[in-house]
């Protein structure tokens, strides 16, 4: 029998006790809620009061119950810091902090924040050059429409798995880059900090440089994304939000501020149209990225080419990326990505670029070129109606008039010269053509513009069923 008695767990009014005078006075306004139970205004106003009395609270005072019934949790949902502004950096917000709808101006501050599970950003905004490097998200954040302006700060940053990103949008600049645990301390935290996100990473087995399953779907990515040397560990998704869920314009109040409905519906006013992909203002880097293999762009929109080598290598780097995993679809899409800013910049062999797109999509597209094949065909076949083609059916139309109809023998020699197969002039309606009047320039331009119909049809046959 084991007589050791366990020690009681302080009660209320004795952890109460031991927390700051200025955060025990607050209390004292009923409007801010219990120490165990803070109020919205009660997180204002705690806030307010500094990192040391916000993390000394929320330390002697935990969130408490599960998803999504959480209760003492931080809640800032709908709340606007830009004339009045607070510097977060360093706060601990635990499980379930709702910041929805929240509005930050000029260079917030988040830096070496953290949050728990179930935190909720979305339809936050922020102003340029917020600072977000080293925060720490648990699993299932949400970032559903969020908007960031220019020069966002991501460095070594973390989230737990299953983020969510649907329709959030980045302004240019944004910095996601980091270092890796294992090589290097380097990542703009103190040392205090830094071995309290080490423990919490490696418990989740995050690092600095890795994404577990995360989704961008319906994001907008406003000037460069770089996501060079990251690790995509679970499934990821650059492509389209699901069927009944778009990206509209913003509602404003009468003082112009942006209005939230809770359900994620507040976009951004320049967005003219309702939409639901994925867009990039410029080509993704992920040079030296590890990719899951359940990785998807499908839906997403790429800017058009500029001719630039930096935009060339970023697509060839993805398309070899896909091919290493055989996934021929996104290894398609980055090719003629490629191809387009190659043909940019091509000089006297653009030409040659742009009829290789027109004509069968950069050898994607099996039937423009059989579409071709045809039209030269029947156009071919009038050409050797003008010149006659035979001595037993001469039927010549010089002036290819109304009353000019084309002729069996026609198509028939036409047809002869299009395929490269034997035996064909050996039909009857087309025996004597050793007396045709036909020039040999005109045979030859359409044997070779069949001969290359029919090669880029074959391309695309075997670009399409994924031979190899």
């Amino acid at each position: 029998m084991n007589d050791t008695v366990k020690p009681e767990l302080p009660s209320i009014v004795e952890r109460f006790a031991t927390l700051p005078p200025e955060v025990q006075a607050l209390f004292d306004n009923t409007e801010n809620g219990m120490p165990f139970n803070i109020s919205k205004s009660g997180c204002l106003v705690l806030v307010k009061l500094g990192k040391e009395a916000w993390n000394a609270w929320r330390e002697i005072f935990p969130v408490t119950g599960m998803f999504p019934h959480f209760t003492n949790h931080a809640d800032f949902s709908g709340l606007d810091f830009r004339g009045d502004p607070v510097d977060f950096s360093g706060y601990v917000f635990g499980d379930g902090a709702d910041f929805r709808g929240a509005q930050w101006g000029f260079g917030a501050n988040f830096k070496g924040a953290s949050w728990g599970r179930f935190a909720n950003f979305s339809g936050a905004q922020w102003g340029d050059f917020a600072n977000l490097n080293g925060a720490q998200w648990g699993d299932a954040g949400n970032f559903s429409c969020a908007r960031w302006g220019a020069f966002a700060g991501f460095v070594a940053a973390q989230w737990g798995a299953g983020a969510c990103f649907y329709g959030a949008e980045w302004g240019k600049g944004a910095n996601f880059q980091g270092t890796n645990w294992a090589t290097s301390r380097t990542i703009y935290l103190d040392d205090e900090h830094y071995q309290s996100a080490k423990a919490w990473a490696e418990a989740r087995g995050l690092a600095p440089d890795t994404f577990l399953a995360i989704s961008f779907a319906g994001a907008h990515f406003a000037g460069e994304a770089d996501f060079s040397n990251r690790k995509f560990t679970g499934k990821t998704d650059f492509g389209c939000l699901p069927e009944g869920y778009s990206r509209r314009r913003v509602q404003r109040d009468e003082a112009g501020l942006a209005k939230f409905d809770g359900n994620c519906e507040l976009l951004w006013e320049n967005d003219p149209e309702p939409r639901r992909y994925v867009m990039f203002d410029a080509a993704p880097k992920f040079h030296g990225c590890e990719l899951h293999q359940d990785t998807t762009f499908d839906g997403a929109r790429f800017p058009p080419a500029s001719g630039s080598d930096e935009a060339a290598r970023a697509y060839r780097t993805l398309k070899l990326a896909f091919s290493k995993q055989q996934a021929h679809r996104e290894e398609q899409r980055f090719f003629k990505l490629e191809m387009k800013e190659e043909a940019k910049r091509a000089g006297a062999a653009k030409f040659m670029y742009l009829l290789y797109e027109k004509s069968s999509d950069f050898g994607f597209n099996l039937w423009r070129p059989l579409a071709l094949f045809a039209v030269a065909w029947i156009a071919f076949a009038f050409t050797y109606g003008y010149y006659g083609i035979s001595t037993h059916d001469l039927t010549i139309c010089g002036s290819l008039d109304a009353s000019c109809k084309v002729q069996w023998s026609w198509l028939e020699f036409s047809l002869a010269q299009s395929l490269p197969l034997t035996g064909f002039d050996k039909l009857h309606s087309i025996a004597t053509l050793k007396n045709n009047n036909v020039p040999v320039l005109v045979l030859a331009l359409h044997k070779v513009i069949s001969l290359a119909c029919l090669f880029l049809a074959g391309l695309a046959l075997r670009n399409l069923f994924r031979l190899k």
